[in-house]
């Protein structure tokens, strides 16, 4: 079996800071402290900003967005010991709601097919 491209990530952060909106491998998300408000886009609809995500979700219609559809746009809330899993190229941005602790396991199952049956 190839490599399963693990990366292994901790977030610290205070009220309202987080992560404007992205993409990448498969992803496992955990909170182990705090509340997270996600939105998220599928892979045909995905972004790339540097805008924060609490300003992204009051204009979301920005030039970043140009492609944007809201029909297309999902939004959930993620809360301590809630895990939360991001398919591949799906763009996502968080918004942490008081302080936040998490961790995040990316992986790439493209490069191991015999796990997906």
């Amino acid at each position: 079996s190839k490599s399963l491209g693990l990366t292994t990530q901790l977030f610290l952060g205070p009220d309202g800071s987080g992560s404007p909106m992205h993409h990448h491998m498969h992803a496992f998300n955990i909170i182990v402290y705090g509340k997270k408000s996600w939105t998220l886009l599928p892979p045909s609809e995905r972004v790339y900003s540097k805008i924060r995500m609490k300003d992204w979700t009051m204009r979301p219609s920005h030039q970043h967005a140009a492609e944007y559809h809201p029909e297309s746009k999902y939004e959930c809330d993620q809360e301590e010991g809630d895990l939360m899993f991001i398919p591949n190229l799906w763009a996502h941005g968080v918004v942490n709601h008081g302080s936040t602790v998490a961790l995040a396991l990316g992986f790439s199952l493209e490069n191991n097919p015999e796990l997906l049956q």
